[in-house]
């Protein structure tokens, strides 16, 4: 999950950022799905990135 400087999300369910996008997809070929988004006009100010790990899966742990 995003959240920008003013509060808005961008998450698999939420999008309050306008232009943004979450995708689910295998982008290094592991046969595992990530997570991105893309923020194409990123306003200024910080963001913040939470990694929520999805059910039965945490932070270390990969099945392969």
């Amino acid at each position: 999950m995003l959240t920008d400087s003013d509060g808005n999300i961008v998450s698999k369910v939420v999008n309050e950022i306008s232009g943004a996008t979450y995708i689910e997809q295998d982008l290094d070929g592991d046969d595992d799905l990530d997570d991105q988004i893309t923020i194409p006009e990123p306003s200024t100010g910080g963001y913040s990135i939470a990694v929520i790990p999805e059910p039965g899966r945490t932070r270390t742990n990969k099945s392969r």
